[in-house]
């Protein structure tokens, strides 16, 4: 009532006769059976909605449907009324942003330009009050009160034609005669199937649909917003690319921040995006959304948080709001991430990259000690490690099975200096292996099915450096015995368009390196030149690269990853931006169908 929930419940009942299997008469016993809802409510109660299933659903389901719809439920009163024939807006909102119509108001052009303010999306997050009660982990408020719009969306929607030449209630009438009528009528035949033609041509372009988030700071208080755009300790903001494993479906991490007396993790993906939990850390990193069984009621995520002082592991359920388990370090950590579960026998894998070499720590085994899977030789010592990713599958089975291969970016102690690419073979005694003395950016690249991967197999190796003629993107193949790339003669010259300029780089833990970011999943690659704030998708087709569109985001890129649905039918690129006063930034989607 006004804002606040006073009621919530789910009702679930069976047919009066049980046991019908004959459609009227399931009818007939439907046509007089009724459900009552707000028997005896008080003045002033509204219900917001009411969902019903002609099926049994479990609880979870239930309320994951009513989770989804809350953000719309609690904004209703704020959307605007959009009137299309006379293209203004009406609204009562004070603070408020313009929704664009659904139709598209301007020809030949199927993207919405980003950097507009009325085109810009604003989501509302749910926030929970704190409970002074609760357990030492129970608190899960959002970042602070704010307002902001909701934009409605349809399945359903088919944009205009964009090529369409006008309204045909506008085209001359003819003259009576039969003659000319037939005349008129075939020339406008041969216009109507040449513009069809040219249509068909070039609505064969990808149709892209970009939508910018509120700014962080709307989002987030403004040291909260800051804290974000710089990122944590010795890791990236999303974690890294994840292309080098097989995966049926690809997920994005979450941003961590840590203070003395709290932690927040921001994430592009769930809601609300940004939770507080009132513990303190020198750095943490957070696991995806795991399911551990076939269940929703059993996803879960885990915070591993770091204690220098103590020099102290802590995994956190965040669930059940318990310690899973406690490590003690003896040495440093220069890097760390979460990896997907198939890149160790489908547990739980945390990276921990210490001057010892680099380790898989299993928290949730039997043994939660961590394993070196590669050892850390004189060719890496000293070195600044500026991105870490797995890749490969060694072709053992349970617990034995894990990545084959690793790509290690490191640079020395100058943000100026060349960027080194190294690939280190994980449970092998061969050497690492230097790939690139100066590479503008490089990721793995798996370009085999998850069904396929049980083999052992090395994955493809992105790298982009700068040659005589441009920027060049090759692909490389990785063979063993010893470790070493060889040509697949697959190269692209990668094409800037129009000059956009050089954006100004903010202040970041990890720094500006690399210069570019390249992400992998299945055919998809995308390349993302961070100071230009240019973003180009290529699709690995039949042994080749296929330029499919390049996009200008007009900010500098602070990072980005992929994110797939569940059955993939929809593909979405998140990518973290600054604004010029760089302590301040947005979530730009890309969405790619």
């Amino acid at each position: 009532m006004k804002g606040t929930e006073v009621a919530s419940s789910v009702v679930t009942f069976q047919l009066p006769t049980p046991g019908l299997d004959h459609g009227s008469d399931v009818d007939e016993t439907l046509s007089i059976s009724a459900l009552m809802l707000g028997l005896g409510a008080k003045a002033g109660l509204r219900m917001t909605e009411v969902r019903a299933w002609a099926c049994m659903r479990q609880l979870s389901d239930i309320k994951r449907s009513m989770d989804f719809y809350l953000d719309a439920a609690k904004i209703k009163k704020k959307l605007l009324k959009v009137s299309i024939r006379n293209n203004k807006v009406e609204t009562k909102a004070k603070r408020s942003i313009v929704i664009p119509p659904k139709r598209l108001t301007k020809p030949k052009q199927l993207v919405a330009p980003p950097g507009n303010d009325q085109n810009r999306t604003r989501r509302l997050e749910a926030t929970e009050k704190p409970n002074s009660e609760s357990m030492f982990f129970g608190s899960n408020e959002s970042f602070a009160d704010f307002e902001s719009t909701f934009k409605e969306k349809s399945d359903n929607f088919v944009p205009e034609n964009p090529f369409s030449l006008g309204d045909e209630a506008n085209i001359k009438s003819i003259e009576t005669n039969s003659k000319n009528r037939l005349q008129s009528e075939e020339s406008r035949t041969d216009e109507e199937a040449e513009r069809n033609n040219k249509t068909d041509l070039q609505i064969k372009e990808p149709e892209l649909l970009v939508e910018e988030s509120c700014l962080l700071s709307e989002d987030v208080r403004k040291s909260a917003a800051a804290a974000l755009v710089r990122g944590g300790p010795a890791t990236r903001h999303f974690g890294g690319n994840r292309g080098g494993l097989p995966h049926d479906v690809m997920n994005i991490g979450s941003i961590v921040i840590c203070g003395a007396q709290k932690t927040v993790i921001y994430s592009c993906v769930q809601s609300p995006r940004g939770k507080t939990y009132p513990i303190g850390a020198s750095g943490a990193i957070v696991s995806d959304l795991t399911e551990l069984s076939e269940t929703d009621e059993n996803e879960n995520e885990f915070l591993c948080c770091f204690l220098a002082k103590d020099k102290r592991m802590v995994v956190f359920e965040l669930k059940s709001k318990k310690v899973v388990v406690e490590l003690q370090i003896a040495t440093k950590l220069n890097f760390w991430r979460y990896l997907p579960p198939v890149a160790h026998g489908g547990n739980l894998v945390f990276f921990l990259l210490t001057p010892l070499g680099g380790f898989h720590w299993l928290p949730l085994s039997d043994s939660p000690s961590p394993r070196q899977v590669w050892k850390r030789g004189t060719e890496l010592q000293g070195k600044k490690i500026v991105s870490y990713e797995e890749g490969g599958s060694n072709g053992l089975e349970g617990e034995d099975h894990h990545s084959a291969v690793a790509l290690v970016l490191t640079c020395t102690s100058t943000a100026s200096d060349p960027i080194q690419a190294w690939c280190i073979p994980l449970n092998n005694q061969s050497k690492p292996l230097c790939v690139s003395q100066d590479t503008l950016g490089a990721a793995l690249f798996c370009t085999i099915p998850m069904h396929l991967s049980k083999k052992a197999f090395n994955p493809l190796l992105t790298m982009v450096t700068k040659e005589k003629n441009g920027v060049v993107i090759e692909l490389l193949s990785l063979s063993n015995d010893p470790l070493q790339t060889e040509s697949t003669n697959i190269k692209e010259t990668l094409d800037f368009g129009p000059d956009e300029g050089i954006f100004e780089t903010p202040t970041m833990a990890m720094g500006s390196s690399p210069s570019v970011f390249c992400l992998c999943w299945k055919k998809y690659l995308i390349i993302i030149v961070r100071d230009r704030g240019l973003l180009v998708h290529y699709e690995f087709f039949e042994d080749d690269l296929k330029l499919v569109f390049k996009h200008h985001l007009k900010h500098y890129v602070v990072d980005a990853g992929l994110k797939s649905s569940a059955n993939n039918e929809k593909v979405e690129i998140f990518v973290l931006v600054s604004e010029p006063n760089k302590k301040d930034g947005r979530i730009v989607t890309i969405h790619l169908n």
